[in-house]
């Protein structure tokens, strides 16, 4: 599988739901959806999600070691994250953008 934003995004939604209890994760997606700042995301409130997204990056081979890698993969995390937070992370079977992203494939 390559490494693209989307398969992160996908994975990482996939690790945080494994972490995290279905309420809080509803409770994740109401005050993401209610957030104004499209740069917040409320994941952090309940577990600490960098350490969850560096772990998917370093199951793709891509470990954020020294400011040089994470300068290098910035912007792909970033992607990242912004995909899985705009798609509920993938949980909720009603979620627009989720059923896009699932008929894209």
């Amino acid at each position: 599988m390559p490494t693209t934003a989307e398969n992160l995004a996908r994975e990482f939604s996939r690790a945080l739901i494994s972490r995290i209890p279905g309420a809080d994760l509803a409770e994740i997606v109401r005050r993401n959806a209610e957030e104004p700042d499209p740069s917040i995301c409320h994941s952090l409130d309940f577990v600490d999600a960098n350490k969850v997204l560096r772990e998917v990056f370093a199951q793709q081979g891509i470990l954020l070691t020294g400011e040089a890698e994470i300068e290098r993969y910035s912007p792909l995390w970033d992607e990242a994250w912004w995909l899985a937070r705009e798609n509920a992370f993938w949980a909720e079977p009603d979620c627009p953008k989720s059923r896009e992203a699932d008929n894209a494939h």
